[in-house]
């Protein structure tokens, strides 16, 4: 069983798919939130698992080929440090994905303001920085 999730994930074929897949997924994303707003296609697609499965997927491919077959010595730093970016980008983006919030803030020239007025759900409050 280990063997096979080894074999599945340090793939480059299962890294092509999968490139694939999240791609045609945003694009699918943003096409539906032309046409039916951005409520509709966080909903679908940007807060749900349809989108982060396929690319924490991708995350373990990246770092499973990475280990697995050892590309950190000599010529290959380049593969390392670009494969590294895309995870910490990714990464950033979880934690982004996790911690933060919309608002908006009425700011007037010459004025500064630490209220927020957040949406959730029909009713808006508003929130002290």
């Amino acid at each position: 069983m280990k063997q096979l999730v080894v074999s599945f994930l340090n793939s480059f074929k299962q890294t092509q798919i999968l490139l694939v897949v999240t791609m045609l997924l945003l694009a699918v994303a943003t096409i539906v939130e032309k046409y039916y707003g951005s409520n509709f296609a966080k909903w679908l697609f940007y807060h749900s698992p349809i989108l982060f499965i396929p690319i924490m997927l991708l995350c373990a491919n990246f770092l499973s080929i990475l280990i697995v077959r050892r590309k950190f010595y000599g010529r290959k730093l380049s593969f390392v440090l670009t494969h590294c970016s895309f995870l910490f980008i990714i990464a950033g983006a979880f934690v982004t994905h996790c911690f933060s919030f919309e608002g908006v803030a009425k700011i007037r020239e010459g004025e500064s303001t630490n209220v927020v007025a957040v949406q959730r759900g029909v009713k808006v409050e508003y929130e002290t920085l």
